[in-house]
């Protein structure tokens, strides 16, 4: 490969205590932390608005089970909590979100219990609470390089219409999901060959709920049929990703279609989608997602044949034939990316409960996902996440959250590990230590763990360690 060599003189144009890199759900939270604990603040977002794969990606639905108490998973308390509880108040008082009235103060059945947030103006409540929080946001740049010396990070360096920019800091939080500032520091990340596909998540307005019958057996195989129907009679591309449904809602109550158990529109409170609207992913796609050539063919492949998928809703499914293609994501739903290597990799599978509590926990989470209806504590037991899995092994000044901290493949394929709420949990323990890391003069690496867990706990997250 033909190669060039640069000369550069890079501006240095602001100095921070903490560098948030990523301005998602991990990045949000973990900007508004350390900023309430003291530390001056920059959160750097690719994009115009803030929200990551919450909103520019539109993965609005928010997994309130973790919210809740749950007494079928051995728990008496919710098993989340913290941050997420502000935000969740916050939308609701802006009506961005269903009211969780019930679903917190009751112990529920372990059932998958969602509660859609309104991604306009959840866009606007998260830009709001940084501000208030007194977050400093740089929008539209990328983080392209890592300041270096030796084995600390002592800031990034953007790319953005203003040019090449440096800026420094005591401590980088790692929130892009692909662990970009992880490689770029050098730190030592994993990332499987075999990656989870990439969706992309889409709404169709104008549905008629009440016909739409894909929520019973019957009613997914006819629905299964139909595509194969429209493939023959050449009204649809021959394509295995196409056989994804929408979510179709009322005002305040939708079916959360589950493989092979559909649920009828009102059989238990759940995503919040306004009244003839139905949403959900609508293409999947493979692509690596840290090459910007990949990614490029993966958005061609999921948004060439949407005006066809729209026909194919109107002619062939029950409830469609007045829908039109309402919207569609800013951004391609990714699922898996690189991954930390750090002082702990987290790995949830064929270990005994026990064996899944640490004393170093800094969020706890649960395992079952689509196959919670027949879930049972001994097979699909709740864990903690550890704070090595957001501190590198060599790297110092640097911290990780969100889907890119340390763990095995197996664990980030589970949605748990990686879901909205989690990412919001892991954030606030990496931006809480941070800013504690400063305040004590020692490197997050040798941050006193009981000290955050302390803090952590007046901020409300449920860090309880109940080993022995």
């Amino acid at each position: 490969m033909k190669t060039i060599t640069e000369t550069l003189n890079t501006p240095i144009v602001k100095e921070y205590d903490v560098v948030v890199c990523g301005g998602g759900p991990a990045g949000i939270a973990a900007a508004c932390m350390a900023a309430e604990n003291g530390a001056s603040t920059l959160l750097i977002e690719a994009f115009p608005t803030l929200g990551g794969q919450f909103l520019s990606g539109q993965v609005t639905w928010l997994p309130f089970t973790s919210m809740c108490v749950m007494p079928a998973y051995n728990e008496n308390k919710p098993l989340q909590s913290g941050f997420i509880n502000r935000l969740m108040d916050r939308l609701v008082a802006a009506g961005g979100a269903y009211p969780p009235e019930g679903l917190r103060e009751n112990p529920v059945t372990p059932q998958e219990v969602y509660n859609q947030a309104d991604p306009e103006i959840s866009k606007v409540v998260v830009m709001r609470m940084c501000l208030e929080a007194g977050v400093t946001l740089l929008t539209q740049s990328w983080v392209s390089a890592a300041i270096m010396d030796g084995d600390t990070i002592k800031g990034v360096i953007v790319e953005n219409k203003s040019g090449r920019q440096a800026i420094g800091a005591k401590v980088v939080i790692d929130t892009t999901g692909d662990a970009d500032v992880v490689a770029r520091a050098g730190a030592e990340f994993d990332m499987a060959d075999d990656l989870m596909n990439l969706s992309l998540v889409g709404a169709w307005a104008n549905v008629d709920t009440k016909k739409i019958d894909y929520f019973t057996r019957e009613g997914m195989r006819k629905f299964r049929k139909n595509i194969e129907l429209a493939i023959a009679n050449g009204d649809l591309a021959q394509r295995e990703e196409l056989a994804q449904i929408p979510q179709a809602g009322t005002a305040n109550q939708v079916a959360k279609i589950l493989p092979l158990k559909p649920l009828k529109p009102d059989s238990y409170p759940d995503n919040w989608w306004r009244r003839g609207e139905a949403m959900g992913n609508i293409v999947n796609t493979k692509a690596d997602p840290t090459d910007a050539w990949s990614m490029t063919q993966a958005e061609i492949n999921v948004r060439k044949d949407l005006i066809q998928i729209a026909d194919f809703y109107r002619k062939y499914v029950p409830g469609y034939e007045k829908s039109y293609l309402n919207y569609t994501a800013s951004i391609i739903g990714i699922r898996e990316s690189r991954r930390l290597i750090g002082e702990y990799v987290l790995s949830i599978k064929d270990k005994e409960p026990s064996e899944l509590l640490h004393p170093d926990v800094i969020t706890r989470c649960r395992t079952a996902e689509f196959s919670i209806a027949s879930y049972t504590p001994e097979r699909a037991p709740n864990f903690d996440v550890p704070y090595g899995c957001l501190v590198p092994i060599r790297v110092d000044g640097l911290l990780v959250a969100g889907r890119c901290i340390s763990m095995d493949h197996f664990t980030a394929t589970q949605c748990s590990p990686r879901d909205v709420i989690t990412c919001f949990c892991l954030g606030q323990a990496a931006g809480t230590a941070a800013a504690l890391s400063i305040k004590s003069g020692v490197t997050p690496r040798n941050l006193d763990v009981r000290k955050l867990q302390s803090v952590l706990t007046e901020q409300g997250a449920n860090v309880d360690y109940t080993g022995a």
